[in-house]
């Protein structure tokens, strides 16, 4: 039998997995997001803000800001979003 609802919520809310989650984040070097916070400038203050992060997820109260969305020129022609 599968792990319960409990369980899963209680993984993906540790900070080991908050934490890995930002490390591929910062890995990847992306662009800011729609709130224009860059790699560098989150990585300064990580630890308090995936505390936030967690903490506003548990507590159901954690309202995601829209996708920022950009389009990228292809080398044969068109556009990729």
């Amino acid at each position: 039998m599968g792990r319960s609802r409990r369980q899963l919520m209680e993984q993906f809310l540790s900070p080991e997995n908050f934490w890995a989650a930002w490390e591929k984040v910062a890995k990847n070097r992306g662009c800011a997001g729609v709130d224009d916070e860059t790699i560098p400038m989150f990585g300064v203050h990580a630890a308090e803000r995936l505390a936030g992060l967690r903490k506003a997820i548990r507590g159901g109260y954690y309202v995601p800001l829209p996708v920022k969305q950009f389009w990228i020129p292809k080398k044969q022609g068109g556009w990729r979003e």
